[in-house]
């Protein structure tokens, strides 16, 4: 599997996440290793997709328009989860449209030595990026979203600031 789109909304359907949602769905990293690309659209209940971590090949992530998502990697299900993985290793494109309720992405820094774009459009309560100074490596990650949410951004020191300040985009 290369591919995993899902848009309830579209299909007419509404969804209840199970608590246990990553053990209950998702029995270990095996099940998305070739996983490339996530579409994940109008899932109003989503609170998160901490499973994600267990497609370490992943390159495109697209979250739109789930009202209830807190997190994309949840703070507190990913410790015991990972061991000596390293989340979005090869993440290319991250855009998340329309999540009204995204305080955080990942709790730490990360490296993401592959990252290209990272768009943050319509997300008014993330205010954190998991990027540092070290994050960029010599690249230029080009980072989209509305002027007011780049101005508000709040950032781990100064440097990583004016590292990452050349790289933004506006989208208004």
């Amino acid at each position: 599997m290369e591919e995993v789109k899902i848009n309830w909304e579209k299909e007419g359907r509404k969804i209840q996440t199970p608590y246990d949602f990553q053990t209950s769905v998702i029995a270990g990293e095996r099940n998305f290793y070739n996983l490339w690309t996530v579409d994940i659209l109008s899932c109003p209940n989503l609170k998160d997709i901490t499973w994600i971590i267990w497609a370490p090949n992943l390159r495109n992530l697209f979250v739109a328009n789930c009202h209830r998502m807190e997190e994309i990697i949840s703070e507190g299900g990913v410790a015991a989860m990972t061991g000596d993985l390293i989340l979005f290793e090869k993440l290319q494109n991250l855009r998340l449209f329309s999540l009204s309720e995204l305080k955080s992405i990942h709790r730490f820094a990360l490296s993401f030595p592959c990252l290209v774009e990272i768009r943050a459009v319509d997300c008014p309560k993330l205010r954190k990026i998991p990027l540092n100074s070290n994050s960029a490596e010599g690249r230029r990650i080009i980072i989209g979203g509305n002027q007011q949410w780049w101005n508000e951004l709040e950032w781990e020191d100064e440097s990583a600031r004016d590292t990452f300040l050349p790289s933004f985009q506006p989208i208004d």
